[in-house]
């Protein structure tokens, strides 16, 4: 068997047994299914990162892509997984989780530059998940954010929190990557606030897709 093909599966078998997983923990112990949201998100976009490694085509990237967006589909119009849709709002985060991963992954292998892939998704899989967790757990305790007399369903603490989750990753993988003093400093910062408006300003998940893309086009222009 075609090794990427076996990777191809194997991912596969792992994402559908986190999906079940989270499904059965969040029916039997009745947990809050934005909690089980964001650690599915994690464990799913970060795991991701394996891709590099185990696929050399990016049609096998799309091909996951698919199945997932398919699976969501049917799940949500049949009900199938709560866990990831009774939120209590409509979003298309879990739809445009796999087409980000998808479009980082092509763009990483057409232009040769692997930070181009890594970067956004360790951003996507972390500052994501804590942001969420921090806005949720404190929501009462912190205003939600407003510019030009419109109110984004996003709060200054879970703005906050990801602004600094995403600087202080930033700085690591820069670093990682040979980027040192000044323009390490530059670039994290500016890396750090793009992605942190991208996903203030970005409502009903599409921060899922927004903030992977402004984070790599934002590595592509410097």
């Amino acid at each position: 068997m075609n090794h990427q093909l076996f990777f191809a599966i194997l991912f596969l078998v792992s994402y559908l047994f986190v999906i079940g997983f989270g499904e059965y923990v969040f029916r039997r112990y009745k947990l809050n299914s934005e909690y089980v949201r964001k650690v599915s998100h994690a464990v799913a976009t970060l795991s991701s990162l394996l891709f590099l490694l185990a696929f050399q085509s990016y049609l096998y990237v799309l091909g996951l892509a698919v199945v997932f967006f398919v699976i969501f589909f049917l799940g949500r119009k049949f009900g199938i997984i709560r866990s990831l849709e009774s939120v209590g709002r409509r979003t298309a985060g879990t739809y445009l989780l796999p087409v980000g991963i998808f479009f980082l992954f092509w763009f990483a292998r057409y232009a040769g530059n692997e930070l181009l892939y890594i970067l956004p998704v360790l951003i996507v899989g972390i500052s994501d998940p804590l942001a969420g967790y921090a806005g949720t757990a404190w929501q009462s305790r912190t205003r939600k954010i407003s510019l030009l007399g419109y109110t984004f369903d996003k709060t200054l603490l879970g703005s906050s929190v990801f602004f600094l989750s995403a600087w202080m990753i930033s700085i690591w993988v820069l670093w990682f990557f040979h980027t040192t003093g000044k323009d390490l400093l530059i670039v994290s910062v500016l890396v750090a606030m793009v992605a942190t408006l991208a996903e203030a300003v970005s409502e009903k998940g599409f921060d899922n897709l927004s903030v992977p893309l402004v984070v790599a086009g934002v590595l592509w222009w410097v």
